[in-house]
């Protein structure tokens, strides 16, 4: 009897481990760093794999599902490694290979900061404002994300049409300076760097440097440094107005305690729109970009923020 129990307690066992899993519950920090979501359901193994569909694009990213029980495991967000776009909502699945991916969980969504086209920023957590076009911002300098090692400040160029755009770049990470201009190559500052090698596999230049490097084409300039993926790209408006649109998206959630810029502020606290229009104070001077470091203002609200 107690043979016949065991042999059949095996096979629910085995019948259970090889089910088609399900996913009940999930549990995930959406911005605006999301690194895992936690699945909890039936039928996990240790090959389960996770996958992400953007729910816009359609495109699917794989992904490594941390097995921790029959009912239980970990899904990296592909936004960390695979490319996935900085900004997407997925439908989220975690499946066998060779079985049919199922238990879709809508509504999974990762969010960045950046600023496009005229210039309309994004918080973030979602926050968004349009910079006035007035002399306040007109040919001005503006720090965008503030740091002890990180400093990225813009140039607000106004077109004939009275349009602005950001048109040139003054970046630090670390020890690494360059500027950006109306081009994606960048102007390497310091010395201490590898590079550039031409990756003919994928068609861009490289450039490796402490905690970091930089790969770019005609059209993109990708910068990865500690916790920070920043994306610059090269447009041209309707009226031939060349320009740079730039996005920035956590690789981690080792942040730094104390950010600021107009971008930066939002990394760790959400704000309402009508705080995040408030961008004057972040104003930058010559003496900025020529040190590669933070205004006044900016320190004075970087101190403020620590009490």
């Amino acid at each position: 009897m107690q043979i016949i129990y065991l042999l059949a307690t095996l096979a629910s066992l085995y019948l259970f481990s090889y089910a088609e899993p399900t996913i009940s519950w999930y549990s995930t920090t959406s911005a605006p760093y999301s690194g895992s979501v936690y699945v909890q359901g039936t039928g996990f193994t240790p090959e389960a794999i996770c996958q992400f569909v953007d729910t816009t694009t359609l495109v699917v990213y794989n992904t490594t599902c941390h097995y921790s029980s029959p009912i239980n495991g970990t899904c990296d967000v592909p936004a960390l490694s695979s490319g996935a776009p900085s900004t997407a909502t997925y439908d989220v699945y975690v499946y066998i290979p060779g079985q049919e991916p199922l238990s879709n969980l809508c509504g999974f969504h990762i969010t960045s900061g950046g600023a496009h086209s005229d210039p309309h920023f994004y918080g973030f957590h979602g926050e968004k404002m349009e910079v006035k076009r007035d002399e306040n911002a007109a040919n001005q300098l503006f720090h965008l994300y503030c740091s002890s090692s990180i400093t990225i400040t813009t140039l607000f160029y106004e077109y004939p049409d009275k349009l602005l755009f950001m048109t040139k770049f003054w970046v630090r990470l670390g020890d690494t300076l360059f500027t950006l201009g109306l081009s994606t190559k960048p102007n390497m500052i310091t010395s201490s760097y590898e590079g550039p090698y031409f990756m003919k596999e994928l068609g861009r230049f490289r450039i490796n440097f402490d905690d970091g490097h930089l790969e770019w084409d005609d059209n993109k300039l990708r910068v990865v440094y500690k916790y920070l993926q920043i994306n610059f790209s090269s447009k041209i408006y309707l009226n031939n107005s060349p320009y740079l649109d730039i996005s920035m998206n956590t690789r981690s959630s080792d942040f730094e305690d104390h950010v600021t810029g107009i971008i930066g502020r939002t990394l760790h606290k959400p704000l309402s729109n009508e705080e995040f229009e408030q961008y004057l104070p972040f104003k930058a001077t010559v003496s900025d970009v020529v040190t590669f470091s933070c205004g006044h203002n900016v320190t004075e609200t970087l101190l403020n923020s620590r009490k």
